[in-house]
């Protein structure tokens, strides 16, 4: 097992693209740097997948593109913290971007001790994107997909990733709606982190 760097912009499969000309092979991990975009537009799927690796930069996986992980996918600000904005091609201290298009396949797999997932780091310029023409994009752990719709697909784990076997839509909408409600009746999960953070502040003036 090997971690490969991306070396500069360009397709996951070509050489150039990685530090030492060499592709991420079986079991490898993978570190996209600040800056880079790497693009996944055909099956790069391996026998076991790759091991725990990291989106500091853009992957973006196109459509027809499938990648298996047998591990954590992190998307994280690779510049300690202090990334300057959202992801920019080129630029070293912007924020990363995982980014699925519609028919984008990134498969999950493991036993169920191992926790694996697709997470984003809590900071702010951590942007991860999933496209699809189905309005209620879903997860789903069987073959069985929507047509045209962008799939977290776990093989095991089941519920290594996710509390609850809401979609992404559905479940903005439901934080979207508790938010709009009147002062005291909300249960969204950003107004009580909001009223929390001005409990502490205020507590300590």
């Amino acid at each position: 097992m090997a971690l490969i760097l991306s070396a500069q912009s360009g397709n996951w499969t070509s050489t150039t693209t990685w530090n030492g000309g060499s592709v991420p092979a079986d079991g490898d991990q993978f570190e996209i740097q600040p800056g880079h975009v790497v693009v996944i537009n055909s099956d790069v799927r391996t026998t076991n997948g790759y091991h725990d690796s990291y989106v500091e930069g853009k992957l973006s996986i196109t459509t027809n593109g499938k990648l298996l992980m047998n591990g954590t996918l992190l998307v994280r600000d690779g510049v300690g913290g202090s990334a300057t904005g959202y992801f920019s091609e080129g630029d070293a201290n912007s924020g990363p971007h995982f980014r699925m298009e519609n028919g984008a396949h990134l498969e999950l797999t493991g036993d169920n001790s191992a926790n694996h997932a697709l997470r984003g780091e809590t900071h702010k310029y951590v942007w991860i994107e999933c496209e699809g023409t189905d309005p209620r994009p879903k997860t789903t752990l069987s073959a069985d997909e929507t047509i045209g719709s962008a799939v977290l697909n776990l093989t095991s784990a089941r519920e290594s990733a996710f509390r609850t076997f809401k979609c992404m839509s559905e479940t903005l909408a439901d934080e979207i709606i508790a938010a709009s409600k009147g002062v005291g009746q909300s249960n969204s999960f950003a107004v009580k982190k909001k009223d929390e953070i001005e409990r502490v502040a205020k507590g300590n003036r």
